[in-house]
């Protein structure tokens, strides 16, 4: 897809502009480029984001010290990160591109939104932007149960920031399972795919937020023994009665 053809796109699908892809918005550094470089695993233990960097560059800790980040990129050796004469030579999209080598893989795509955002940002001047706040992230669903072992769980994000504005972040948002044994986590599109019956969970992390996220795959009772049912008592019982009918299981009895 043309880089025009892209910018349009993501103008229908994002009418308020809050993706920031269109020239006539200001893409704001902290909300919208450092979530895409997260998205990346840029600012990860394992790259720039280590305590002492990688490669002479170092950024914050998955994004969590914008103004230094925005320093580090921006300001740091006289800015040559950036360039605003040619966007397209700028070390920040040079090099994650795999144009020029810096020791790490290719993480971005040519024709991706990510790579869209970068270069309008570069374009406008590089400037950090309005810095608005991130209010609420939203994943829907946020309490998932799948039918079977096959069956996967298209994953959404949706964040709302104070501009008023909200907008599908699912694109830059991270999602992460700590046992991909048991839930794994799949992109374009994002979705989890159960491999093990039980309640998982698993996190979403976009910007400075982390969400978690329970994704259930009940038992099959064909395999289970015959479990006593116990009536609920109070409002303890009920919740976690709740919680056994959602996985296909009964209580055990009175002890």
């Amino acid at each position: 897809m043309m880089f025009a053809a892209l910018l349009l796109a993501l103008q229908l699908s994002d009418p308020q502009g809050v993706s920031g892809s269109s020239p006539d918005i200001l893409v704001d550094f902290d909300s919208q480029v450092l979530p895409l470089l997260t998205r990346a695993g840029c600012n990860a233990g394992a790259c720039h984001g280590a305590a002492a960097g990688r490669g002479g560059f170092h950024l914050s800790l998955f994004g969590s010290d914008p103004k230094a980040d925005y320093a580090s990129i921006v300001q740091f050796a006289e800015g040559r990160r950036v360039n605003l004469v040619d966007a397209n030579k700028s070390l920040i999209l040079a090099k994650p591109l795999g144009q020029l080598d810096h020791g790490g893989d290719v993480v971005f795509e040519e024709d991706s939104s990510s790579v869209a955002i970068l270069q309008t940002w570069l374009k406008q001047g590089a400037k950090r932007g309005p810095q608005r706040r991130l209010l609420d992230l939203r994943i829907d669903p946020a309490d998932a149960i799948a039918i079977d072992q096959v069956q996967s769980i298209p994953l959404r994000a949706i964040a709302r920031f104070s501009d008023g504005k909200e907008t599908d972040v699912t694109e830059w948002t991270l999602f992460h399972s700590d046992d991909p044994a048991s839930v794994e986590i799949f992109d374009g599109p994002m979705r989890a795919l159960c491999h093990r019956p039980g309640k998982h969970v698993i996190l979403a992390r976009f910007w400075n937020r982390i969400v978690p996220v329970s994704i259930s795959l009940p038992y099959d009772r064909r395999l289970l023994l015959p479990i006593s049912v116990v009536t609920s008592l109070n409002f303890v019982d009920a919740e976690i009665d709740a919680q056994l009918t959602q996985l296909n299981l009964t209580a055990n009895g009175t002890a």
